[in-house]
């Protein structure tokens, strides 16, 4: 679902017209939310000890990097 949402942001990125703005605007934010959903779901699994530190860490910062390539 990330993948698809990040390719349709950049792929209205360079259209000027209020409609694929507006678009655009609409699945930036959805792709916030699933990321907060995503990071939300790893950090349980940190808690529950199911991963390490650094691996939720490396994810964490996976996700992330994500959002601030599509802005």
């Amino acid at each position: 679902m990330i993948q698809a949402l990040t390719h349709t942001i950049k792929k209205l990125k360079g259209k000027e017209d209020f409609r694929s703005q507006e678009l655009r605007a609409t699945k930036l934010r959805e792709l916030k939310e699933v990321l907060k959903l995503e990071t939300l779901n790893l950090t349980d699994e940190l808690y529950n000890d199911k991963i390490s530190l650094p691996k939720y860490l490396l994810k964490v910062e996976k996700l992330y990097s994500t959002l601030k390539d599509t802005q």
